[in-house]
């Protein structure tokens, strides 16, 4: 299954580039062929302008015998005197109304033998003019390949882009939509392929952690009905206590899941009082001490914040603490060393939770809050959990105004900072 939907995610990918690629192409066609177009009305209008010149010439004089047949005149008058600036100003000026270009171009009668210019307006545009694609040779006018008309539109592409900005536009915006749209799709994809995976996770954890209880519980029963059991209360009251450490167990992974089931509604049920975050966390560390000790290792407390007194739920609030001593505790394998601390800091009481475990790589530092994710213990398999005790209280601490905040470094151990304000 996971074969395939990479296989479709590379193949719709590709599909998807291959579309792009092809617009791309076809808009760059559309811009070649508008441009094209451009330069053919610039030179029909250079060609009009040549043609209504030698129309004037044929009006204003009788000295000339021409014919736009055979290709020549035969005055041997200076150039000057044939042609009138002020009239070629205006002829090109009418040519070039319908262009949508303004004053924006240059313009000039130049030899093309020397390359010196007669006439026109062209300012800087020396260069430009007598490279201009736009040029007509004046043959009709004078001896034949001897005076050029050219014309220079600095910003040719400006112009060709802008009259076809509307569908540039209008295609850029079509693809942005279609890509945010794919983009949107593949995440909302991936991040399903990766719920589904924590789903599945998290179902086989839950299996497990009640199996086992049960399992336990299941087998104490049946010897407890064996007669030779009944008839020694020793053993009756060691299967009792195996019974009932099972039966806590139990309830401890019900409490996480009804914790899960709580953060899944919209309105959390906060009541808030004022709460000794001192006298919390001392209701909460024999238990905790008991745990530690089997395990050969220690709590030690710092308890200087001076206030201590916050704004909380007390069930909730207790929950936050325990839930993260409890994820100390689990990740330090070997002779847990747990150091909690509060302070003020600024209006905030600060309660550090500091652990000697095998600590949290950056990348993974992110993740741990978020629902149902444990993280990845290397060959260590040992580590029981949903993946909700954090994510439970980081969304708590936040409902209660609070923040909280990871410090940690593989194999030197995690701080967890939880930071409510002062009541």
């Amino acid at each position: 299954m996971k074969r395939k939907l990479n296989l479709l995610i590379i193949v719709t990918s590709l599909a998807f580039l291959g579309i792009l690629i092809t617009q791309g192409y076809w808009v760059k066609r559309a811009i070649d062929l508008k441009k094209d177009l451009f330069y053919n009305h610039v030179n029909v209008a250079l060609n009009t302008v040549s043609n209504k010149m030698f129309d004037h010439q044929l009006v204003a004089s009788s000295q000339y015998i021409s014919s736009p047949c055979n290709g020549h005149l035969l005055s041997e008058k200076p150039i000057e005197e044939i042609l009138d600036p002020a009239i070629l100003d205006s002829l090109i000026r009418c040519a070039f109304s319908g262009l949508d270009i303004g004053r924006s171009y240059a313009y000039a009668v130049y030899s093309s033998q020397d390359s010196v210019f007669v006439m026109g307006k062209y300012a800087d545009y020396r260069t430009g003019i007598l490279n201009s694609p736009h040029q007509i040779n004046l043959t009709c006018l004078y001896r034949p390949d001897v005076y050029m008309l050219s014309m220079y539109i600095p910003n040719t592409s400006g112009l060709v882009l802008k009259n076809a900005a509307f569908w540039m536009i209008l295609s850029a915006a079509f693809s942005i939509m279609v890509i945010a749209g794919y983009f949107y799709l593949l995440s909302n994809l991936l991040r399903q392929k990766k719920l589904s995976l924590i789903k599945s996770d998290f179902i086989n954890n839950i299996t497990h952690e009640f199996k086992t209880p049960l399992s336990t519980i299941n087998i104490t029963g049946e010897m407890l009905e064996k007669q030779d059991i009944i008839s020694s209360p020793e053993k009756v009251g060691r299967y009792a206590r195996i019974i009932l450490d099972e039966n806590n167990r139990l309830r401890e992974q019900v409490d996480h899941i009804l914790q899960l089931s709580v953060l899944d509604h919209e309105a959390m049920n906060i009541n808030k009082k004022e709460v000794s975050v001192h006298s919390v966390i001392r209701q909460l560390l024999p238990g905790f001490r008991m745990y530690v000790r089997d395990k050969k290792g220690d709590i030690r407390t710092h308890l200087d914040a001076r206030p201590d007194r916050v704004m909380a739920d007390k069930n909730h609030f207790s929950g936050i603490l325990s839930n993260i001593i409890d994820n100390a505790i689990k990740y330090s394998p070997e002779k847990p060393e747990i150091l909690i601390s509060t302070s003020n800091v600024n209006g905030w009481i600060e309660i550090c939770i500091r652990d000697n475990g095998i600590g949290i790589r950056k990348e993974n530092q992110k993740q741990v809050f978020k629902k149902m994710y444990r993280v990845p213990t290397g060959d260590l398999h040992d580590v029981k959990g949903f993946g909700i005790g954090l994510h439970y209280a980081k969304t708590m601490t936040e409902a209660h105004g609070g923040k909280i905040k990871l410090e940690s470094e593989p194999g030197k151990g995690s701080t967890f900072r939880v930071y409510m304000p002062v009541a």
